[in-house]
């Protein structure tokens, strides 16, 4: 983790945050899973808690709560399948490395 002190809210339906720490060893990060609605509330109270990073999983469409989470937001990672005209902006795209913890 870093150094940073890091909760995972999962606001999606479909829980899958939920359902992968629920599948892992350990007890870092934390995840807790509230409705969107209460995603400001729960952002205070990490804030108090001395969390350093909250990372908000949301629902993978346009769900009514979108830009309320967006609005709460620092940073907004929209993962997505490249397409054809990615591959060929191939000079703006940065690779990102991912390292197994």
């Amino acid at each position: 983790e870093g150094g940073e002190r890091v909760v995972v809210v999962d606001t999606d339906m479909q829980k899958s945050a939920t359902t992968w720490s629920q599948a892992r060893e350990g007890g870092t990060p934390a995840v807790v899973t509230v409705a969107a609605a209460a995603l400001g509330d729960v952002i205070k109270a990490a804030r108090h808690d001395a969390m350093t990073l909250r990372i908000v999983d949301t629902a993978p469409h346009a769900a009514p709560d979108a830009a309320k989470v967006v609005g709460l937001a620092d940073l907004v990672i929209i993962p997505c399948r490249p397409t054809v005209f990615d591959s060929k902006s191939k000079p703006l795209v940065r690779p990102v490395r991912l390292e197994k913890v």
